[in-house]
């Protein structure tokens, strides 16, 4: 056995297999934001109607698939196994557990609790961000940049969650929502929070990625001028739908929750977006 081909392989391997962790940990991630996307109108219906926040009668459909084979002959040939049942039950109790526990720790530490979700969802998505760059560009260095990584945590945890956190604690206690969704009142908000909030927030993100970078006060300048205007026209697209609906149906103690879950996708999108753009003038 030749020891030294074995020595020279042992990296690339250990290389292939942490991007392969990653890009589970990523998938994981998009999929448990796309559960939670989905179910949180579904919560948010459901505590109109009750004060209990128990994730029990908010995500349990009135409509299974059961029902739907039990009306259709020779249905038991289809039936999954017990254990198959017993497994699914599992799986929906420790989701239950999890949802429960995490509505639990906003009662009693809704900041916090906030920083913490934002400190973990903004990574993830500037993780999944740069194995999109990477696999595009073959010539792009292999691995992960954590430094930058670590931007995306401090701005999450230390800007991004704060500041939602108390801008619709604001708008809520200033504007409260009413009762019907398409209320011209939940219109105001919406235009409060897209053409106010919004532009005020983007611009502040800006600047601290790029201070944590080490940008000078021109630096800052520069990237606002180059990014800030077509990111906010990208922004009203994806944001003024997905806001609308976070104002409208989503209860005021899950509206960052939302928020993280399409920031996610969101951040993705702006870092391979923000990266193309660099590229060009890194080369003349």
């Amino acid at each position: 056995i030749d020891r030294s081909a074995l020595a020279t392989e042992r990296p690339g391997g250990r290389t292939q297999m942490r991007s392969a962790l990653l890009q589970i940990v990523n998938a994981a991630c998009a999929a448990t934001s796309l559960r939670l996307l989905l179910a949180l109108p579904a919560a948010s219906i459901a505590s109109h109607g009750s004060q209990s926040h128990l994730p029990s009668t908010a995500l349990t459909p009135a409509f299974t698939p059961s029902l739907l084979r039990r009306s259709i002959p020779g249905h038991e040939a289809a039936m999954p196994s017990a254990m198959t049942q017993r497994r699914r039950c599992v799986r929906m109790n420790v989701l239950t557990d999890l949802w429960g526990g995490y509505l639990s720790s906003l009662d009693a530490q809704p900041l916090l609790t906030k920083c913490l979700t934002s400190g973990v969802i903004l990574p993830a998505a500037d993780i999944a961000a740069q194995l999109i760059e990477k696999r595009g560009d073959p010539s792009a260095p292999r691995g992960i940049d954590f430094t930058r990584t670590s931007r995306w945590l401090a701005a999450g945890f230390l800007l991004h969650a704060p500041w939602n956190h108390y801008w619709y604690n604001f708008l809520d206690a200033r504007v409260p929502p009413p009762t019907e969704p398409l209320s011209g009142i939940n219109f105001l908000r919406l235009a409060l929070d897209q053409f106010l909030q919004a532009p005020v927030f983007t611009a502040l993100f800006f600047a601290v990625l790029q201070l944590l970078e080490g940008a000078n006060t021109q630096g800052v300048r520069d990237k606002l001028s180059r990014d800030w205007w077509s990111t906010m026209k990208t922004n009203w697209v994806v944001w003024l739908p997905a806001s609308f609906i976070n104002l409208a149906f989503v209860p005021t103690a899950l509206k960052l929750l939302y928020v993280n879950v399409v920031f996610y996708f969101w951040s993705i999108f702006l870092s391979i977006v923000a990266n193309r753009d660099v590229e060009p003038q890194k080369q003349t």
